[in-house]
């Protein structure tokens, strides 16, 4: 064999063949050619190959000019026509799959076919005997098929192999333990395949091993109704089973499997009679295995009793009676008669199990009973198999199962305003008590607890503002439960809610302001409520009548005075809900209801008294409106024309400054503080202690007044005139917040002279004197105002002791107000300046006061100083 060449060839070819399937040769015809002749020489047809490497393919062809294809199992064609050689051979190697396969070979007008097998497939070996599990003595019949093996070998439970021939084979195992074994067949193919298989079978020498299950050895048995009797084998296959009672065979050999049932039906036992029932089994090696047990005839039926019920039964009422047998009693069921016209009947209408307990026996009677009038009975076995039915026909029992009907008339239903405090039905026929339920939806009705009340109505105790469902049902007096009715939804509308609410003071309002709230569903309108007066702002009270946007602009009455306001919205609809279309109020929000302030009233120094031109207080009535007090002290009587001394002013602070600040930056006043009282719960001392004023180089913006000043230096002997006016505030919708001036007081008047005090008259008239208003008046001289003074100058304290009022200002910057000249002697004349009020000071004190007390400390200041 030319083996080299062959490989090398092999792999040249597989190469050439995957170009040559990319080319098409056309050769030109031959004139009048004779077919070529092909030849396959491997593999040959219908070969066995063993799949070992590639197929050596080998084919002759008698024309090696014409052109060739070859193609495998339908893939292809390959043209391979440049790889014959001039004597017509071509050789090559094909890897293929297992199994059947076709190799065509097409040219030169010939053809040329064969098909073969590759085979790797170990050969099939089946056992045939012993069947599996099969039961042995002494010898073991083997047979067994082989397939396409050649070469088989045999093993028992793992030993080595032995060669062994055709089959069958029988192998001796009367050596062999007795129990369960394994025999092995293995064969080899022509190729190398091996295939196997296994068998178990059981090697028994021993007669089969019976137990009786039924009957019990004494047992007491029907003499009636047969005797069932139930054998085992401890062999499970090829049993024969034989029968005898008292000595006589009552079923011969008969073929079964590994157990016995069989009744035996007594010819007649007397009661009380012992008898002997004997049982045989035959395996299929002959050997035979035998049990026995003596057996009482009973052939009597159970004696039966009924205890009389008690009233009407419902779902869960006890029945209860007693049975007796020499065998016991194995069930009892208890059942209920049909009765016709007062006459019980032997038509069962419910029968159900019953509990036994020795001789006796009760029945809880179940949901599925319906109301009725019935007789009672009971069917009862013995433990023999003996079966009774008996009657109590003297007990009629009546049934009540039947729940009252389900309440009409619920409520509260649908939405409503208001939470409901209730629930309400109407009476129901039958009803002892009615349960109740509540969820926030339909489905979790089923879980949600039960209440039971023996009222038409239920207070839940719970906040029901939130969507819920609820449903009820009557209950009789035996606790039959109706069916529920169906679940009432229940919703309540929102209130309405207006923006910025909060505990206490809410916020400022002017002569007009915007207002919001939260809609509510379904509302066509809305109403809104402004109340003044009383503990609670609502002693008089103004209603808006509004659309149906939840925004309005709402001016204020001009007769609601400068003080606590209450606002409140309602929604209203289209139609009334619980009897009104408007709905309940929302919580009132109370605001501080600023306008312009009031004309001060001077209080003292009473008009033309002598004083001590040292630290001269100055009182007027306080004004909780008012955030900045303008002070103007003149030695002349002369007014301009808007009323006010011509005197540069002298700005003071007021505390309720500080109440503005919290509302405006989101802090709060706690609720019931009277707004009259702010300035004597923060007074000045009380601001210079939160502000901090004289430690740390910390100075207030302005000199504090809350309805007094002290004048913080000596004043030279002479007359003086003062008046004062308050600035507030106007809150205008869309305008935001303006200042706003009150008018001045009158023109106050006293007198610097000796220490002694002068009552009025002595030392003047105790009236003013006319005051000249033309705009050219001559210059006044204004009073001496120390430059040094700074606060905390120790020359201060005595003015503060000494003034006895916790609003003095004995510890505020002093000095007069910009623009307010150079201080001199008494009799230095001083030039007023022209320029406005300055009032760009307020804004800068808001924000210095905002860094140095901020709204949350206001807030826990008042509180305490308030306790």
């Amino acid at each position: 064999m030319r083996l080299p060449v062959l490989a090398h060839r092999t792999s040249a070819a597989i190469a050439a063949l995957a170009v040559v399937a990319g080319s098409v040769l056309v050769a030109a015809p031959a004139a009048a050619a004779e077919p070529a002749v092909i030849t396959i020489t491997s593999p040959a047809d219908g070969v066995v190959l063993e799949p070992v490497g590639g197929v050596l393919v080998r084919i002759q062809v008698s024309d090696p000019t014409a052109q060739y294809t070859v193609e495998f199992d339908g893939q292809g064609p390959v043209d391979f026509s440049n790889w014959v050689d001039d004597a017509g051979r071509l050789w090559f190697s094909k890897s293929l799959a297992n199994g059947w396969h076709t190799m065509v070979v097409e040219g030169g007008g010939g053809r040329a076919t064969t098909t073969f097998l590759l085979d790797d497939i170990p050969p099939a070996v089946e056992i045939s005997r012993p069947a599996a599990g099969e039961v042995v003595g002494a010898t073991l019949l083997l047979d067994y098929s082989v397939g396409d093996g050649l070469t088989t070998w045999m093993s028992i439970d793992g030993a080595p192999e032995q060669a062994v021939g055709a089959p069958p084979h029988t192998i001796d195992v009367s050596g062999m333990s007795e129990g369960a074994h394994t025999v092995t067949v293995r064969s080899v193919d022509g190729f190398g395949n091996s295939g196997s298989a296994t068998r178990t079978f059981v090697v028994d020498r021993t007669p089969p091993q019976l137990t009786v299950l039924t009957p019990a050895a004494d047992a007491w048995v029907s003499a009636y109704y047969g005797v069932p009797i139930r054998v085992s084998s401890d062999e499970p296959l090829g049993n024969e089973w034989r029968v005898s009672v008292d000595g006589s065979v009552v079923r011969g050999w008969t073929a079964g499997g590994q157990e016995l049932s069989y009744t035996y039906v007594p010819p007649g036992w007397s009661h009380g009679s012992s008898h002997t029932i004997a049982v045989e089994s035959r395996d299929p090696r002959g050997l035979v295995g035998q049990t026995q047990l003596t057996v009482l005839a009973d052939a009597t039926f159970p004696n039966v009793g009924f205890e009389r019920p008690a009233g009407t039964l419902v779902p869960g009422s006890v029945l209860r009676g007693s049975a007796s047998d020499v065998s016991g009693i194995a069930s009892v069921e208890f059942i209920f008669l049909e009765t016709a016209g007062g006459e019980c009947t032997l038509t069962e209408l419910y029968r159900a199990p019953a509990t036994v307990d020795g001789t006796q026996w009760e029945l809880v009677l179940p949901n599925e009973v319906v109301s009725g009038e019935y007789c009672i009975g009971a069917a009862v076995v013995d433990g023999a198999g003996n079966s009774v039915r008996a009657y109590g026909y003297a007990y009629t029992v009546t049934v009540d199962a039947t729940g009252p009907d389900a309440p009409t008339g619920l409520a509260p239903t649908g939405t409503l305003w208001t939470a409901p405090k209730e629930l309400s039905w109407s009476a129901v026929a039958d009803a002892a008590r009615y349960e109740y339920r509540l969820a926030a939806d339909a489905d979790g009705l089923d879980t949600a607890p039960v209440f039971s009340v023996t009222a038409t109505s239920a207070a839940p105790g719970l906040d029901l503002s939130s969507p819920f469902v609820w449903q009820v049902r009557g209950v009789d007096e035996y606790g039959n439960a109706g069916d529920w009715t169906d679940a009432q939804s229940v919703s309540v509308l929102p209130l309405p809610v207006i923006d910025g609410a909060c505990e206490g003071l809410c916020g400022l309002v002017g002569h007009e302001f915007e207002l919001e709230w939260s809609a509510v569903p379904g509302a066509v309108g809305y109403h809104v409520a402004l109340g003044w007066g009383g503990p609670d702002h609502d002693e008089h009270v103004e209603v808006f009548e509004l659309g149906a946007d939840t925004d309005a602009t709402i001016v204020v009455p001009a007769d609601v005075p400068r003080e606590a306001i209450s606002l409140r919205v309602r929604a209203v609809l289209d139609e009334p809900l619980q009897g009104a279309a408007a709905g309940p109020w929302s919580q009132p929000l109370t605001y501080l209801h600023i306008g312009d302030p009031a004309k001060p009233r001077l209080l003292g120094p009473v008009a033309g008294t002598r004083v001590d031109g040292d630290a001269v207080e100055l009182s007027w009535n306080d004004d909780p409106t008012v955030m900045l007090w303008e002070l103007r002290i003149s030695r002349v009587p002369l007014t301009d024309e808007d009323g006010g001394l011509r005197v540069d002013p002298q700005p003071l602070l007021d505390p309720m400054i500080l109440l503005l600040i919290a509302t405006e930056f989101g802090g709060e006043v706690p609720s019931g503080l009277d707004f009259a009282e702010i300035d004597a719960l923060l007074g000045c001392r009380a601001l210079e202690e939160l502000a901090g004023a004289g430690s740390e180089g910390i100075v207030l913006p302005f000199p504090c007044a809350d309805g007094s000043y002290t004048l913080p230096d000596a004043l030279a002997d002479g007359d003086y005139y003062w008046q004062v006016r308050g600035y507030g505030i106007t809150i205008t919708a869309g305008a935001g917040v303006l200042e706003t001036a009150g008018p001045w007081s009158d023109v106050g008047h006293f007198e610097v002279g000796d220490d002694a005090p002068l009552a009025p008259g002595e030392g003047g008239s105790g009236t003013l004197p006319a005051a000249p208003t033309a705009p050219g008046s001559p210059t006044v001289q204004q009073p001496v105002i120390d430059e040094g003074f700074a606060p905390g100058d120790d020359g201060t304290d005595d003015a503060d002791d000494a003034s006895g009022d916790d609003g003095a200002a004995g510890g505020a910057a002093g000095g007069s107000a910009e623009g307010s000249g150079e201080p001199g002697d008494a009799d230095e004349p001083i030039v007023r300046s022209e320029e406005a009020f300055p009032f760009v000071w307020l804004i800068v004190g808001l924000a210095v006061l905002v860094a140095l007390a901020g709204a949350v400390v206001f807030i826990r200041f008042v509180a305490v100083r308030r306790g």
